[in-house]
């Protein structure tokens, strides 16, 4: 079985966020299938660290992650874990990786509980959406 992103990444800005033109469906091992809606709003990252920004092969991980936190249907470390799971699917290097995901693991925490208070524009389009 191949595991990965299983639609490309598309976009349409939507003020300072850009949103989701058509489903994104990612396949892994720690999660099985997950479509992450069309219109779900992201900042793609939230971050950048000099010539570590995460551009390109990262956007699509950097939208699961933005999803995973919004529908907080598992713990923020598995939300994290996934993350790096879906970096390596996007062939990211290891030591890349492992710093998004350390960066994720400790300055995560915020963004996290604002989802959960339902801060965001992600988590209100999931209360909306279901």
């Amino acid at each position: 079985m191949r595991y990965g992103f299983k639609t490309a990444l598309q976009t349409a800005n939507q003020g300072k966020f850009k949103t989701l033109v058509t489903p994104l469906v990612y396949d892994g091992k720690l999660t099985g299938e997950i479509t992450i809606p069309a219109g779900f709003p992201t900042d793609l990252a939230s971050f950048s660290i000099g010539n570590l920004a995460l551009r390109g092969k990262t956007e699509e991980p950097s939208v699961l992650h933005d999803y995973l936190y919004a529908v907080g249907a598992c713990s923020r470390a598995d939300c994290d874990l996934i993350f790096l799971e879906a970096l390596k699917h996007c062939k990211i290097g290891t030591c890349r990786r492992r710093i998004y995901w350390f960066v994720v693991r400790v300055f995560g925490g915020k963004a996290w509980e604002d989802h959960r208070l339902t801060k965001t524009h992600a988590a209100k389009f999931i209360l909306f959406y279901r």
